[in-house]
């Protein structure tokens, strides 16, 4: 992944690349266990947006073939940032998930 975000020239590679992967998985945990729930998707948020334009820039791209790919990855990203920010504000007017939110007991009928 470091030779990746080498080739996209992200600045400190390898260190980015385990801070970020830190960031999507306190984001997640934190939004799967519903503790700071909104932290954590605020961690996915700023951890989509500059990928979606750093990792992903499709129009930077001359091969159609490529072009598509980082076009379907950047929509993506800007996808999941979307719907991460709907859940943020979902969270912050204050939506109660129940007891029961994260847990195994959740999916019991």
């Amino acid at each position: 992944m470091a030779e990746y975000a080498k080739y996209k020239k992200v600045p400190m590679a390898s260190f980015m690349v385990y801070l970020t992967g830190l960031m999507i998985l306190l984001g997640s945990v934190s939004v799967i266990l519903g503790t700071y729930a909104d932290l954590g998707v605020l961690l996915l948020v700023i951890f989509l947006i500059p990928t979606a334009f750093i990792m992903h820039g499709f129009w930077r791209e001359t091969d159609p073939s490529v072009k598509m790919n980082e076009q379907a990855a950047f929509l993506k990203d800007l996808g999941l940032a979307g719907a991460s920010l709907i859940l943020f504000a979902v969270l912050r007017a204050g939506a109660d998930f129940g007891p029961q939110i994260g847990t195994l007991l959740a999916f019991k009928k």
